[in-house]
Order: structure tokens, then sequence, then C-alpha cells
């Protein structure tokens, strides 16, 4: 709340003219001067309370930026920067490429129907394949998205080369690697800013390592365990920042980030002694199967990419709680709600999953994926 919201230009004004008028009064009559709109004294005190206007909006704004929970957006990420806590900044998507030809490290590439652009970082594998009775050799690489964000991670369909490549006839984007991330949300941070102020990472703590996963690009949420009896390592696990199973590039990343020499020997950012042991959440894949019923002159077929959509989008919910919860539960209910909601869809029923007409309990370090989708 603002705490100079009185001080506008007419209260400032009002409150001059009130002790100009004192003072004239003070002196005798033939020696007053007009206070009247028009004087001298009231455009001098007008042009002075505009500026003490702008002066008391600057004092506001001053003080709104000395605390964390009122501070503009400049200001929370500058100061956080001071403090040691950084905005979590936007990494470009690795993505999956099939071309006709071979292409160096460093070739750009645009895809055909969007704005997104894309650079060839390395060779993943080649791959011989029978095209109108010839054999045709394909290069897969992995190419790095241009700009970050989730966007470019999502694009599947054809590139070209920016610039002329020997050979090329054909290509496309077939697959994400590892999905892109946008800038941390500001108000995401400024809660971060906040609860570092209540829950202290110091070196060992659970808040600790996942304070120093979530500094790695690419990584959402982050458990981390105590030493089990009998073992050396503290298990910590960690999803993908689009709350999916990590990729075996990410988790060697964080795992460098914690002891990039030798367990134990305090090089990285684990302390002396801990060697916390980095790994992807698991994942237990959801068959399921119903009986939908639809208005006249729809079918499942038609219907189904609109249905599985919707089921996607709750098991997406789910996987994006599974940091704060001890075990994620996929529930029927939940399932029937989703479908209900799309339209045409009249009602539904005799859902199961996984064979079975109950909820799926899956594990702690495990999130679920939806499978095949089936009409019974």
């Amino acid at each position: 709340m603002s705490r100079y919201k009185d001080m506008t230009f007419d209260n400032i004004l009002q409150d001059s003219l009130s002790r100009a008028n004192n003072l004239n009064n003070m002196l005798p009559e033939d020696q007053r001067v007009s206070l009247d709109e028009g004087s001298l004294v009231y455009l001098s005190l007008s042009k002075q309370a505009a500026r003490l206007e702008d002066a008391y909006a600057e004092l506001d704004a001053l003080n709104d930026n000395l605390l964390v929970d009122t501070q503009d957006a400049e200001h929370l990420v500058e100061t956080g920067a001071e403090a040691g806590l950084l905005i979590i900044p936007g990494t470009p998507a690795l993505v999956r490429a099939k071309l006709n030809c071979p292409a160096e490290e460093g070739t750009e590439f645009s895809a055909t129907d969007s704005d997104y652009n894309y650079v060839v970082t390395v060779l993943i594998e080649t791959s011989d394949e029978v095209v109108d009775g010839e054999t045709v050799t394909f290069y897969f690489y992995e190419m790095e998205a241009m700009d970050n964000g989730v966007a470019p991670g999502s694009y599947r369909g054809d590139i070209e080369p920016v610039d002329f490549l020997d050979g090329f006839e054909e290509g496309s984007i077939v697959d994400v690697i590892s999905a892109g991330t946008e800038e941390e949300d500001i108000e995401a941070y400024r809660e971060r800013r906040l609860n570092a102020f209540v829950t202290k990472a110091c070196a060992g703590n659970a808040a600790y390592y996942k304070e120093i996963a979530k500094e790695v690009a690419g990584v959402g949420g982050v458990k981390a365990y105590r030493r089990a009896t009998g073992t050396d390592y503290i298990p910590i696990y960690i999803q993908a920042a689009d709350y999916g199973p990590a990729s075996a590039t990410l988790v060697t990343n964080v795992q460098n980030v914690f002891t990039p020499n030798d367990p134990g020997d305090g090089t990285g950012k684990a302390p002396f002694g801990q060697k916390p042991q980095v790994a992807s959440v698991g994942t237990e894949e959801a068959d399921i199967v119903m009986s939908v019923t639809f208005e006249d002159g729809y079918t499942w077929e038609g219907l189904y990419s609109t249905i599985r959509a919707a089921i996607e989008e709750y098991f997406a919910e789910l996987r994006a709680e599974w940091e704060d919860s001890s075990s994620i539960i996929v529930r029927i209910a939940y399932i029937e709600s989703k479908v209900l909601s799309v339209a045409h869809v009249l009602d539904i029923s005799n859902v199961t999953i996984n064979g079975a007409s109950s909820n799926l309990a899956v594990s702690e370090n495990e999130i679920p994926i939806l499978g095949t989708l089936t009409e019974a």
C-alpha cells in the first residue's frame, strides 16, 4: 500500500495555498498578495505541487522496491542476484532431426511451418532405409533450438537449411531429446525468494540439495532423501522441466554439479563426505479402457485425439504435483470428469486402468504416463 497516496497534486496545492494564506493574513491588508487561480503565487505553487507529486511517486516506488514482496520485476531480479539467488533462465530445447544428407556442426535450419530455428550440434546416428526400391542413408542429428522456451521443442515437421547445403532434399524434426524451458515466472521467483527467508538451505540438508539441483537448466521437481542404513549414497530424484522423466544427459549434468570428480571429495557442491546419487524419476504406464456414449454423428475414432488430450492434461497435472506428494494416485473419477468435459460426449462407463476397475497408486518416485487408450 502506498505510504504517500494522499500526496496528490490537488492536496499538495491546497496545503501550500493554505500555508500561504496564513502568512498573507499576518501582513497588513495593503501588502497582501493575491492567491486566486491564475495569480503569480498560485501558478508558482502549482508548479511546485506538480513536482512534489512526482517526487512522492518516486518515494513510493523506492519504498516498494525495498521489500521482496512489493518489488517490481527489475529490482526483484537485481536484488536476488545480490543475495545469491538468481532467477532461473530459460533454456533451449534439444531436438532429434532427420536429414537425407550430412550437415556440419553449426549448420542452421529453419522450420518450414513456423518461425523456429535450429542449429546442428552432433551426429547421433545414421540409418539405411529403402525408399522407392532404393537404399537411402538418413542422418539423425541433435539440434539445439536457437530460442529458449518450450515451444521450439514441441515442433514436429519439415525443416530447411538457412544457407545452401549440398545434397539436401528433405529434413524434419522427429522428436525432442530434452525440452526447453521458459524463464522462471516472476511471481514463482518472488515466492522462492520469500521462502529463502523461512527455510534456510545449509550444506547437506534436503533444502540445499533441492536448491542446487534446481539451479541446473532443465530441472523441474526434485526429491532428496536421507542416506539409507548400510549405504553410502544420498538418493536424489529429479524431473525434467516439463515434469516428465529426466534425460540421461540432464541426470549427468546435475550429478556433475554435486560431484564432478570422486564422490565425497568436496570438489563439487556436495559437502565433504557426502555422496549424492542423482537419478531420474521413474514412470508407470497406465493403459486405460473405457466405454463412451456419444451424441449422434460422433464416434470414438473421430473424437479419440480430443479425449486422449483431455486425459493427458490430467496426467500432466499429476506429474506436476510429484515433488510435493508422497505418492500419486490416478483416480478413475477424475478421468471420467475429464472425458465428460469433451464436447459431444454424453456418458462414460466401465473404466479400467491396467485391467483393474480401481484407482492406480503410483510408487513414490514414479510418475504416471498415459499408455494405450482403448474403447471397451
